[in-house]
């Protein structure tokens, strides 16, 4: 019997393929080294050291790094910002309390010796010249400082030198400078003793633009005290008490020329808190009647009779507005120690807290 070859179900037969030597030996893999990483600063969010919410990885913290990365690709370093100060550094917050507590004595000394050092024949003090001297000197420093010092813009701290320099001529430049300027060096007297008493007045008057200063003590007292409401009222009654004395003189028809300035200061000061603070005393200076405004009393209008009338309406309206001076300050005052010891106010505290950092670090809501 023939034997049957057993046939192929896979259609046509496939060629063999030929052995190559690829086949045996693959292709070694390339290693591709990892891109070099740029060296990166540490972020520092100390502007968050006391809030609720502390900031991890978000588009806030994701652009300061790109900044910084930037920066690092340019190859800026420190050198450029090596003597500039942050606007939050313990240096410059000691540099502005010096500031303010100079700029506060000179918005005392100033309307005191415009109003009662203003004679031909006085002579200035030698502390009184020295201050003078230090407050100008401090003064200009401060303008350097200022160009120095950077700013916050959101939440990022400006250092660059350029940018500060802008950022300090459109805010306080020509404030600052105005009330820098030592005019008294420039400024020679005449002979007579009336160009002398009209260059010395002058010259005073020139000092006003520095309290223009005292906006910037301002936002200085709320940026670092807690009761900034009660000292603000406090301070502006002791400031309206010292100025309607200082402005005593002019408003007032009393002939104490004979006194020495700080004695006629003493007779208008006590004018000026007698009428802010309605007491109703009565004191009299030279055989003159100074003021009572006590309508309970039967001899009121002859102790008013040394007085024309606009000054009384003057007085009257003085102790009126130093009434609500004075409750304005007290009601602040108990608001304020009402809201510390209350629980209620802590809460809402913490809440604008926590939602301030979520709109400083831009969190959609």
């Amino acid at each position: 019997m023939e034997k049957v070859m057993p046939r192929s179900t896979g259609g046509r037969d496939r060629p063999e393929s030929k052995p190559s030597m690829t086949d045996d030996v693959l292709p070694p893999l390339q290693v591709v080294p990892p891109p070099p990483k740029l060296k990166q600063k540490r972020i520092s969010f100390s502007m968050w050291r006391q809030a609720e919410v502390i900031p991890a990885v978000n588009r806030v913290s994701l652009q300061v790094t790109a900044e910084e990365r930037k920066k690092l690709e340019q190859g800026l370093e420190e050198d450029a910002i090596r003597f500039m100060w942050t606007p939050d550094s313990q240096l410059r917050l000691s540099w502005d309390a010096l500031i303010a507590v100079v700029t506060v004595f000179f918005a005392y000394r100033l309307p005191y010796s415009l109003a009662f050092e203003s004679d031909v024949d006085f002579q200035e003090q030698a502390w009184s010249i020295a201050f003078n001297s230090i407050a100008n000197v401090l003064y200009i420093i401060d303008v350097v400082a200022n160009f120095r010092t950077g700013y916050r813009s959101d939440v990022e701290v400006v250092l660059d030198p350029k940018q500060v320099a802008i950022n300090y001529a459109k805010t306080w430049f020509l404030v600052d400078v105005a009330g820098s300027i030592p005019f008294e060096l420039f400024i020679k007297t005449g002979d007579s003793g009336i160009e002398r008493k009209a260059v010395k007045t002058s010259l005073k008057y020139l000092k006003i633009p520095k309290l223009f200063r005292l906006a910037r003590i301002i936002r200085f007292v709320r940026k670092h005290m807690q009761f900034m409401y009660a000292f603000q009222l406090s301070f502006l009654y002791i400031s309206v008490v010292h100025w309607i004395a200082c402005l005593g003189p002019s408003m007032l028809t009393l002939d104490v020329s004979e006194y020495v300035p700080f004695s006629r200061y003493g007779i208008f000061l006590y004018i000026s808190v007698t009428a802010l603070f309605d007491l109703g005393k009565y004191v009299s200076i030279a055989n003159q009647p100074l003021i009572r405004i006590d309508p309970f009393s039967p001899d009121w209008t002859c102790r008013m009779e040394g007085f024309p009338a606009d000054e009384q309406i003057i007085l009257a309206a003085l102790s009126v507005f130093g009434f609500f001076l004075v409750c304005l300050v007290s009601a602040s005052i108990t608001a304020i120690f009402v809201s510390q010891t209350s629980r209620a106010s802590e809460y809402q505290e913490k809440i604008q807290s926590v939602m301030a950092d979520l709109k400083a670090l831009q969190v959609p809501r």
